[in-house]
C-alpha cells in the first residue's frame, strides 16, 4: 500500500517533459526542480546501447525525483526554526569545506625543503632563541 502511494505521489509530482528551455531539454521535473538531459549524458559512457541507457537512466531518474520529492515534503514539514537550524549547518560547512580545500592547495605549494646551510643560517641567526635557561640534569 505504501509503495503503491510512493509510486502515485512521485507520478503526480515528476512530469515528464520533452521541451526546451532555453536549449536544455527537460527530462524530468518536481516541483521548481528540473533534471536536463545534459545531466544525464554525464552519466552514459562513450560507447552505450540503448538497454544500456535504459538500465543507467531509469534509476538515475527516479532516484532523483525521490530525492526531490521527499526534499519538499520535508520543508514544507520541519518547522522554521530547525530549517534555520539546519541553514546555519549547511553553511559551516560549505565554508569548512571551502577553508580545507584552499588549505591543502596553499600546503601542495609551500616549498617544505629546507638545506642544511639554512639550517645552519637559522640557528646561527638565533643562538640566545635556543639557550635553556636552566641546567639539564641526567640521572
Amino acid at each position: 500500500m505504501s509503495s503503491f502511494l510512493l509510486v502515485g505521489l512521485l507520478v503526480s509530482s515528476c512530469q515528464w517533459l520533452s521541451s526546451s528551455e532555453k536549449d536544455r531539454t527537460i527530462v524530468a521535473k518536481v516541483g521548481n526542480y528540473y533534471l536536463y538531459q545534459e545531466d544525464i549524458q554525464k552519466l552514459l559512457p562513450k560507447d552505450y546501447t540503448l538497454e544500456d541507457s535504459v538500465q543507467i537512466v531509469t534509476p538515475y531518474v527516479n532516484n532523483w525525483a525521490l530525492k526531490k520529492l521527499l526534499f519538499l515534503k520535508a520543508e514544507e514539514n520541519i518547522n522554521k526554526e530547525k530549517q534555520e537550524e539546519f541553514e546555519h549547518l549547511v553553511n559551516q560547512y560549505r565554508t569548512d569545506l571551502y577553508t580545507q580545500f584552499y588549505l591543502d592547495l596553499l600546503s601542495q605549494q609551500i616549498d617544505t625543503t629546507i638545506s642544511r646551510k639554512e639550517r645552519e643560517d637559522f640557528y646561527e641567526a638565533n643562538k640566545e632563541v635556543f639557550r635553556l635557561s636552566e641546567d639539564l640534569v641526567q640521572l
